[in-house]
């Protein structure tokens, strides 16, 4: 082959496996995330199930929970109790959450915003929040309390696996693009 035929060629497969690389559809979407893992201290920020699978399944991952930790029965049931205990509270309190939000929304959405009103019903959101969150660290630091040193090392580990591997999840599937919204919405020229 001559050398000019051989250029054309070349050029015809780039500009071809191009455009079907252009053309081409987009990847599918990454798999939805699961349930996350069974939260031994009690519900966090969001009230009882938020992020997590059906109660029921949370006696399965505990039970592989604690043998990952070689919990004695004695300990398994403290933690069960302890748990049982805060979840009454903590149900109590993250089921007001969502009446909090659909007041702030309808604030939002009255003709004349009330920033006074508005600031008051975040704190109060904030306020929650935070003692959801309080009492998400007590179970935490209760449940350590149950543990020899062997088993809270472990414990650490299996943290640090476990942040490792959302980490992990979150830089294989980044985050879709967002397109921009109406001019003015989410840029900052005008500040």
């Amino acid at each position: 082959m001559k050398p000019n035929t051989i250029k054309k060629f070349l050029l015809i497969l780039l500009v071809t496996g191009s455009s079907n690389l252009l053309l081409a559809d987009p990847p599918p979407p990454p798999p939805p995330f699961g349930p996350e893992p069974f939260d031994l201290y009690g519900p966090g920020p969001g009230g009882p199930g938020h992020g997590h699978g059906p109660r029921r399944e949370e006696g399965r991952d505990f039970e592989k929970f604690a043998k990952e930790l070689g919990m004695t029965q004695e300990q398994i049931d403290k933690a069960k109790a302890a748990r049982e205990k805060r979840f009454s509270t903590t149900k109590a309190m993250s089921d007001k959450l969502p009446n909090l939000h659909e007041d702030l929304r309808k604030l939002l959405e009255s003709p004349k915003v009330d920033m006074s009103a508005v600031r008051s019903k975040l704190k109060e959101i904030g306020d929650l929040q935070l003692e959801l969150r309080i009492l998400h660290i007590q179970g935490r630091l209760e449940f350590e309390s149950f543990l020899n040193h062997d088993q809270k090392q472990k414990l650490t580990q299996l943290h640090k696996e476990r942040i490792q591997r959302i980490k992990d999840r979150r830089d294989h599937f980044p985050p879709p693009h967002r397109p921009p919204g109406p001019p003015g919405d989410r840029d900052c020229k005008g500040i």
